[in-house]
């Protein structure tokens, strides 16, 4: 082979393999970016939460609002509600829920518990907590509320 020859084969073979390393491609890529998240206020927040306060007579059962929620979301919400109470409590008990399953843009809806009192005079913590989700968004709440046999 002449000398000409593989000076044109290396350069060919030098050429080729700097076309197949340099792609370019890369495999990563570094930013940085801020996000604020602010928290409101229940009567500022995009799901409005008003607690009520609840007193039921002793030894009776009676249907009582815990809270209103409010969507003041842009779109309608769907809602999941659960109401527990202490677990060793025998004198006041939440026996069933009343809750709306999805509220519209701006609608209000109340939740609301059928409460058992049982001869004694008491108050207990209940919590209540709501999931809402809709149209990309979704918020998770809790909210603890005393209930009164009175």
């Amino acid at each position: 082979m002449k000398l000409s020859s593989v000076s044109v084969a290396l350069c060919a073979l030098a050429v080729s393999m700097t076309l197949v390393v340099q792609t370019g491609a890369f495999t990563a890529v570094s930013a940085d970016r801020s996000i604020e998240v602010t928290v409101a206020d229940d009567e500022d927040a995009l799901l409005g939460i008003d607690v009520q306060s609840v007193a039921v007579e002793r030894n009776t059962t009676a249907n009582v609002t815990l809270l209103t929620v409010e969507n003041r979301f842009d779109s309608p919400m769907n809602l999941k509600t659960a109401v527990t109470g202490h677990e060793d409590n025998q004198r006041l008990n939440v026996t069933a829920v009343d809750a709306p399953a999805s509220l519209s843009s701006g609608e209000q809806g109340s939740v609301v518990a059928t409460v058992e009192c049982v001869n004694t005079t008491v108050a207990e913590a209940v919590a209540v907590d709501l999931t809402a989700s809709g149209d990309g968004a979704s918020v998770a709440l809790s909210r603890d509320l005393d209930a009164k046999c009175v």
